[in-house]
């Protein structure tokens, strides 16, 4: 009887643990969530959008999309390189892509994309992991709002998983 009683009682303090690490768990992931979440809906101009070639570019061209890049949505990377490439090798920057401000441009979006990509991603799995298959539905409602434009991030260029 001894033993049945503290076998009941380690059972008891186990569950309360468990529900208790559960509970933590679930306070983490809403939190994560929210963290992640407020990257994807950042405020105009946007996240990762470079204030120097903000500046300069409104001066240039006058065009900005939703994602709050310049012409983002017309030129595509390879174009922005092509671009440069004309202008010159003055100061290599970051990859040897050079200090102008179509280069900065490319990088900010190889950025802006990459880290999207993976913030949507991850988001993904979060919820998938959690059994949140609304909050997936959610997630794909936002990643499509014309508002916010993420959709125009090319998320699912070289997409593996």
């Amino acid at each position: 009887l001894a033993e049945r009683v503290a076998a009941e009682e380690a059972e008891k303090n186990f569950q309360a643990r468990l529900e208790c690490w559960n509970h933590e768990i679930e306070l983490s992931t809403m939190s994560l969530v929210k963290q992640l979440e407020s990257l994807l809906t950042y405020e105009s101009p946007g996240w990762l959008v470079d204030a120097a070639v903000l500046h300069h570019d409104a001066t240039i061209s006058g065009e900005i999309d939703v994602t709050g890049m310049f012409g983002s949505a017309a030129l595509e990377p390879d174009e922005i390189v092509a671009e440069d490439a004309e202008e010159g090798d003055e100061g290599l920057g970051i990859a040897g892509l050079g200090d102008s401000p179509h280069s900065r441009r490319l990088q900010m979006i190889i950025l802006r994309e990459t880290c999207l990509r993976d913030v949507v991603f991850m988001l993904v799995k979060v919820f998938k992991l959690t059994g949140r298959h609304d909050d997936c539905v959610r997630l794909a409602d936002l990643v499509a709002d014309p508002q916010f434009g993420i959709f125009k991030t090319n998320l699912y260029r070289n997409m593996t998983d």
